[in-house]
């Protein structure tokens, strides 16, 4: 952590111990926590005035207003590791402190539970401080933080999940929101979802402090309820559609992870984005930057959303450790990380987005990996001019040491950072390609001429084996009652295996998947669903022709509707082609995928290989034919 200056040693210094039944790895999500842990303390809402400063370091410029008084202070960036300790040097422009340092530590004890030690070295700039530090620190301060981690601990030893540890009052409904609320919660039953499920949902839009409800996450809140969370998500969708809940959709910084903007709709979105708080350009995907996230209706209860801390550890928990380390400084960093893979990286200021893709292409960044067969438990990093530079990249799993060495001429903030995203996001790539979303929201779109990429859809064709014959044998009229009623039941197929159809060719069908086995699952049941439809008094009987692949996707505007196009869709088209009817076609990339392995294994569905040339295709493709038991 960076020093103080030198001519100003504290003239307070306050060192507090907790005690905790848990341990250090369950209290570190609660006590790192400094944005709800500053409002239940009753700290002040925090205004941002400037975001990072390069001459002095500091990450922000912030300013609260208490007891009458304007305080401004630069914050430089918290350092932590999870779930040891984290710590934060305030440097004030005004009021009645210079500055000061917050130091917290998590050290485990024999019984199981935690030590929590709490530091506070502060300054005085004047003699108001002289009077104010010893009242606001050592009475106001000292009592809330011990209220406040007594209910930490209380909440962890009598409560399952959800935890609920910060006594946050929630804001009232609206107060005409009761008879809308009685009417939404009919129309959901209706529809067909439960009635515990509703009653669940209404109760935590009731009874949630304002923190929780300005960004609903309902994969996460799905995770916590144990309930499933595509008929979570579905639930909140519906509830948005009736007014209970509005929509909303979060581009999230590829560095912080955090809701760089919010967009109201997906016309709004484009593709290139910026974050202020890391100040970076970036290009946005469905299948990680841009997530779906809930809140009230304001017709049914107004949120408002106060920061209370800007920089905490649980703002950006995919960082398992910061620290900043000085120019010409080798700094220790102890920690202990699990097997997985992992970034080393450090803070980028480039406004240039072609200048952000060459620095991640390895001289800002590097990547580790950490596994039970690695090799070492402790290794160093160097950071100069060139980039970060680690002696080796395989360590072992458990307690480690990382030496950085910083040969920059400045200060460094290096980050250790898992390198997966989380699952709890509802992305854009998972939302879109429900049908649930494709019937609520039909006018849901790009704007025109937007493109962004979709990472890794399925995408699936069926067209009907020789429907011309069809009309021409039995007539157009009689022909178009059955290949109409066909649809439907291509529909309910891909419904059910949490899909959607993406549009309609002829007597052909586009549909999508965020899951292959979803898309495979759904293809063999329209095969067989179409058998049991067909009316043995009318022949000739339908029969289904059916292709499938996996692959990267453009999202587009197409009539106003929601459409990709790109090779993966192109591949898809032409495999249907290669279908005798009544199996399935799919290429490498779909029977590659390790839970589509695993799914034809339980399922016993036999699997052809053959080759075959592709329209507009130079090579040969091998392909599969995936047959019905």
């Amino acid at each position: 952590m960076p020093a103080p200056p030198a001519t100003a040693p504290p003239a307070f210094v306050y060192r507090w111990t907790w005690t905790f039944h848990a341990s250090p790895e369950r209290v570190w999500p609660l006590v790192s926590d400094t944005q709800r842990f500053n409002e239940a303390t009753g700290l002040p809402v925090t205004e941002t005035l400037s975001g990072p400063d390069t001459a002095t370091g500091a990450s922000r410029v912030l300013r609260i207003k208490r007891f009458g008084l304007s305080i401004v202070w630069d914050e430089y960036p918290f350092e932590w590791v999870q779930p040891r300790y984290f710590g934060v040097l305030r440097m004030y422009r005004s009021g009645p402190v210079a500055w000061m340092r917050i130091h917290v530590q998590l050290a485990p004890r024999p019984d199981g539970g935690a030590d929590l030690v709490y530091e506070i070295r502060i300054h005085p700039s004047n003699p108001l401080g002289d009077l104010a530090i010893p009242l606001q620190v050592n009475w106001l301060s000292r009592r809330a933080f011990d209220r406040v981690f007594r209910q930490i601990d209380e909440t962890l030893r009598t409560q399952e999940a959800p935890l609920v540890p910060f006594s946050i009052p929630a804001s009232p409904l609206h107060p005409a929101a009761e008879a809308s609320i009685t009417d939404i919660a009919d129309q959901l039953v209706s529809a067909g979802h439960a009635p515990d499920k509703i009653d669940r949902l209404i109760r935590f839009v009731r009874e949630t402090p304002d923190a929780d409800l300005v960004r609903i996450r309902p994969f996460a809140l799905a995770d916590t309820w144990q309930e499933d969370r595509i008929q979570t998500l579905e639930l909140f969708l519906r509830a948005a559609r009736l007014g209970l809940l509005d929509a909303s959709w979060d581009l999230l910084c590829p560095e912080c992870r955090g809701a760089s903007s919010t967009a109201p709709t997906l016309a709004n979105v484009r593709r290139h984005s910026h974050c202020s708080s890391c100040n970076v350009d970036f290009e946005v995907d469905f299948d990680h930057n841009i997530e779906v996230t809930f809140h009230p209706n304001p017709g049914i209860k107004a949120v408002e959303h106060g920061i209370f801390c800007v920089g905490g550890p649980q703002n950006t928990p995919h960082i398992v450790a910061q620290q900043i380390v000085a120019d010409r400084e080798r700094r220790i960093c102890e920690l202990s990380m699990p097997s997985g893979y992992y970034r080393i990286r450090g803070p980028r200021a480039s406004e240039n987005p072609s200048q952000i893709e060459e620095e991640e292409a390895g001289a800002g960044q590097t990547e580790l990996r950490v596994s039970e067969d690695g090799a070492y438990r402790a290794i160093e990093v160097v950071i100069d001019g060139e980039g970060i530079h680690p002696s080796e990249k395989r360590l072992k799993t458990g307690d480690l040491a990382i030496v950085f060495d910083n040969r920059t001429g400045t200060d460094q903030v290096m980050l250790i950072e898992h390198t997966a995203w989380s699952d709890q996001a509802a992305t854009a790539a998972q939302v879109t390609t429900l049908q649930t979303f494709r019937d609520l929201f039909s006018s849901e779109a790009l704007r025109p001429m937007e493109q962004i990429a979709a990472t890794n859809l399925t995408i699936l064709f069926t067209d009907l084996k020789g429907s011309t014959g069809i009309y021409t044998r039995i007539g157009d009229a009689p022909a178009f009652r059955p290949v109409m009623d066909h649809f439907d039941v291509l529909k309910n197929s891909v419904t059910r295996h949490r899909g959607s159809i993406v549009k309609t060719i002829g007597d052909a069908v586009m549909a999508a998947f965020f899951d292959p086995v979803d898309g495979l699952a759904a293809a063999l049941d329209m095969i067989a669903d179409i058998g049991v439809s067909n009316d043995p008094q009318s022949p000739p009987p339908l029969t289904l022709k059916v292709g499938l692949h996996r692959g990267p996707c453009i999202a587009i505007n197409q009539n106003d509707r929601l459409d990709y196009f790109g090779t993966t869709v192109n591949i898809a088209s032409r495999i249907e082609g290669q279908s005798t009817g009544g199996e399935v076609v799919v290429t490498d990339a779909i029977l590659n995928d390790p839970g589509v392995r695993r799914w034809l294994e339980t399922t016993g569905h036999s699997v052809t290989p053959f080759t075959a040339e592709l329209k507009g295709y130079q090579e040969a493709f091998p392909l599969y034919r995936v047959r019905g038991k």
